[in-house]
């Protein structure tokens, strides 16, 4: 891991969700599709350290190791863990870096211990490019490591849903779990814009693999699952109304949040058809063009906008027991009538706990600690 600085203890227990995770089969018939799941309130415990390797004054390198400990009933069966110690720690990598990601903006790079040598590069190369310097590190301390295990345990039956997700759309016998269930039309309707959005938001960030244009096309995908509807008239002017005022703190906020959506709507459209060429900077696309004429984002640029559809995904993650559409109403309506976005925020807060003080607040795209 590149760009995270974590304090003593360097170290925690970390709660994976097992929940429909797929089990190994006990059936004997090698050519056999039964598949056999975890139950949903399944858990397991992982211990998460961090061994610090700082590379320079302004690179730290941190190895991950994740130990799991045995599974206890309803998972075990006849003396044996029923889910290998190779997936489980696969599990706890994948939640962990999730829950990291969505718990600050900053930015990390994670890779597989083999590929160590060009994960450096990688990060070297991503420090050249601000302009500035070295990124600001992704840092957990003191108190925020407490608040960090809050609310990855706030994000567990959101992992339950995520695990549900992919396993019925990625495993070959997935289709069978919900199949003729009246609940699955349901399931889909409540998390598939969610589901997929966070997917997009995981790849986007994976910055060692994509360019900063890809990166852009990904978040703002990303956003138009969250934000949009059947209905595609005026669809940037909507899907940057819709961010602005559901992230907005104040009229200075939904102002500059709404540019950054707009204009990275439009140099995604660019891209998209062909036309990434546009000669020479403009008022419409700031901090996305770059000195021979492309379409070429700014870290800071793609920092800003990431925080916006990280912030409104955990938004869309704490109001899942509302109507999607009620939600992009309100939305709609908040020029006219900002109480109900005041009171999707304030439910929002309570999910995550933040009702305690009036400066943890998911409104303009942080999460401060």
């Amino acid at each position: 891991m590149f760009n995270l600085v974590i304090d003593d203890p360097d170290s925690f227990e970390f709660d994976v969700a097992l929940g429909y995770e797929r089990l190994e089969s006990t059936d004997p018939d090698p050519e056999s599709t039964s598949l056999s799941i975890a139950r949903a309130d399944a858990r397991a415990r992982c211990s998460v350290f961090f061994h610090a390797d700082r590379l320079s004054p302004r690179l730290v390198q941190r190895s991950l190791e994740i130990i799991h400990k045995p599974l206890s009933s309803p998972l075990v069966s006849m003396g044996e863990d029923p889910l290998s110690p190779v997936s489980l720690t696969s599990l706890c990598r994948d939640q962990l870096v999730l829950a990291l990601r969505l718990f600050q903006s900053q930015s990390f790079l994670v890779f597989p211990w083999e590929r160590r040598q060009e994960g450096r590069g990688r990060a070297y190369l991503a420090r050249a490019a601000h302009q500035a310097g070295a990124p600001a590190p992704y840092v957990l301390r003191g108190r925020q490591i407490t608040r960090f295990l809050e609310f990855a345990r706030n994000l567990q039956a959101f992992h339950v849903d995520r695990n549900l997700y992919r396993c019925i759309r990625r495993d070959p016998a997935g289709s069978g779990v919900l199949k003729d269930d009246p609940t699955g039309a349901k399931f889909f309707k409540r998390v598939a814009r969610l589901m997929i959005a966070t997917d997009l938001f995981e790849q986007a960030n994976e910055a060692h693999a994509l360019s900063g244009e890809m990166r852009l096309m990904w978040l703002v995908i990303a956003a138009e699952a969250l934000f949009t509807d059947d209905d595609k008239s005026e669809l940037s002017y909507r899907l940057a109304t819709r961010i602005a005022f559901l992230n907005g703190a104040g009229v200075a906020d939904v102002k500059g949040h709404w540019e950054i959506v707009r204009s990275m709507y439009e140099a995604r459209s660019k891209l998209m058809h062909g036309t990434a060429y546009v000669g020479k900077p403009s008022n419409r696309l700031p901090g996305l063009v770059g000195d021979a004429g492309f379409i070429e984002p700014t870290p800071e640029r793609l920092l800003a906008f990431n925080n916006l559809v990280r912030a409104s995904i955990l938004y869309f993650i704490a109001l899942q027991d509302s109507e999607r559409s009620d939600v992009l109403e309100i939305l709609d309506h908040a020029v006219f009538d900002p109480s109900g976005v005041a009171r999707l925020r304030r439910m929002a807060n309570e999910y995550w706990g933040l009702t305690g003080r009036e400066d943890e607040i998911l409104c303009s795209g942080r999460w401060p600690a």
